[in-house]
């Protein structure tokens, strides 16, 4: 007998509150003080060694937040991480790989989200290895969006393909965000289904969120970084490896109230692992009825019917399961986006200015879709799930309204964004106490932490090396210290 996998209900989406932030940039450069404090210990978390993602959640989970759970190292066993696991920080070997991306992300032209962020989406939260933060390039607003994946293998059938592209056209058109992986086959066909519609799409990259991967898909990741969202939890420039794929998997089902494997040609295919990952998350999974594709039933697909997963033959099927959250979208206040200039102007050095870009509207009004010859009739649950959001202010639609003729206009090329000139020491938040000590220890010459550590220790035997160490990376992004290639620690001048 086959293991069978309990795909349960997913649970209530809840929206995030929005606020609206600041035009000052993207990435490093539009992150304040407290922000960049947060980055910093995020890098630092998620590079220790055999602290690993699940390890990093559960810190950021328990504390509220990263900075918070490096100022509290000895207190990490409260969280679930055994206190052996702190040494990978402690060492600071962590710093070999979070200086790197920290300069990355000075000129990379995509938000960082992180855990404190508003924008980071509730439902990913739930997962037990969420990541710690999120790079992502677009329209952020996607991520407080009701959202459906729709995933299957890079050599499907015809059949398949027009399958994914109806569904997840009408998902769209339905106010659902398609999620997917970019890929070839049905990722692809999902998202450039899904652009057409005020749901639209996100992509989660496999590698950094500035690298277009596959590269075949170079133009559909630039329409989907100027329409859609791309996401991506690794590093600026990261090239993915075969152990990628899996991980970013987790992500795509995360942010998804349910997974739709359009088809699945092998068992062990990395569609199948994703619908096993929705099925551990408590999302629903759905699978093409064998009569809904008209051809024989693939093994990965098979294998899935078998294990528990719903089949279904349109996109009302899987529709009827959200209506509860598409009214719940529906009646609440909808977040305002933050489309900037920098929003328009990501990866502008690799694509040129749109001629004409398409407008949303601001109210999505039911009804009607113009029938092509061969579609058929709207559902009735479409029409109820599209009636829901009638006269609402869909999630990621526009605030602003725009007339025809501003719809057809010419949008210059936008200016490359300039990053905001550093804040001044004198500038940035007063120092704390301890801060204030070490800084006043740093300028007496360079200095080692250890030595660091037995002077403050003979002002006060409060002082412990985890303490050292997070008052030295603020000083660090107070840019009041920094660190030699010796590994020694000098005050700024």
């Amino acid at each position: 007998m086959p293991r069978l996998l309990i795909f349960s209900r997913p649970k209530a989406w809840k929206r995030p509150e929005m606020t609206v932030r600041p035009s000052s940039g993207t990435g490093l450069a539009a992150l304040d003080d407290d922000e960049r404090r947060e980055y910093w210990a995020a890098l630092a978390l998620r590079h220790t060694a055999g602290l690993g993602a699940r390890g990093a959640c559960l810190l950021v989970s328990h504390f509220g937040s990263a900075y918070d759970a490096v100022m509290n190292v000895p207190l990490w066993p409260e969280a679930g991480v055994p206190s052996q696991k702190a040494e990978g920080y402690l060492n600071n070997a962590w710093r070999l790989k979070a200086r790197p991306e920290w300069e990355a992300s000075r000129t990379l032209q995509a938000s960082i989200i992180l855990w404190t962020d508003k924008r980071y989406p509730s439902l990913l939260k739930e997962l037990p290895d969420a990541p710690v933060l999120l790079y992502a390039a677009g329209d952020t607003t996607l991520l407080a969006a009701p959202c459906v994946a729709v995933v299957g293998s890079r050599n499907s059938s015809p059949a398949a393909l027009d399958f994914t592209a109806a569904v997840a056209e009408e998902l769209s058109l339905a106010g659902v965000t398609v999620v997917s992986g970019l890929a070839f086959g049905v990722d692809g066909c999902a998202h450039k289904a899904a652009l057409s519609g005020p749901g639209r799409s996100i992509a989660v990259l496999p590698g950094g969120v500035n690298r277009a991967f596959p590269a075949g898909h170079r133009e559909l990741y630039e329409r989907m970084a100027e329409r859609g969202l791309l996401v991506s939890e690794m590093p600026p420039g990261w090239v993915p490896g075969p152990g990628a794929f899996p991980v970013r998997n987790r992500i795509i089902s995360g942010l998804s109230l349910g997974v739709l494997v359009t088809e699945a040609v092998s068992a062990r295919s990395g569609s199948i692992i994703t619908a096993h990952l929705a099925a551990e998350q408590g999302r629903n999974v759905y699978v093409p009825s064998p009569n809904a594709l008209r051809v024989p039933c693939r093994e990965g697909t098979k294998k899935l019917l078998l294990e528990g997963a719903r089949p279904i033959f349109r996109a009302d099927d899987i529709l009827a399961d959200l209506l509860p959250h598409l009214r719940r979208a529906a009646g609440r206040p909808a977040p305002v986006p933050h489309k900037s200039s920098a929003d328009h102007a990501a990866f502008s050095e690799t694509q040129p200015a749109p001629a004409c870009r398409t407008v949303v509207p601001d109210q999505i009004k039911a009804p009607a879709v113009p029938a092509r010859p061969s579609q058929a009739p709207v559902s009735p649950v479409v029409a109820e799930a599209k009636k829901s959001l009638a006269g609402k202010t869909p999630v990621s639609a526009p605030a602003r309204a725009e007339t025809k003729a501003d719809s057809c206009a010419p949008v210059p090329a936008p200016q490359k964004t300039k990053e905001k000139p550093r804040t001044p020491a004198s500038c940035l938040s007063p120092l704390t106490e301890e801060e204030e000590t070490i800084l006043a220890l740093l300028k007496n010459g360079p200095i080692s932490q250890d030595e660091l550590l037995y002077a403050a220790q003979k002002e006060s035997s409060s002082w412990t090396s985890a303490s050292v160490s997070a008052v030295l990376m603020i000083l660090e992004v107070k840019r009041l210290a920094r660190r030699l290639t010796d590994t020694r620690y000098e005050a700024r001048t």
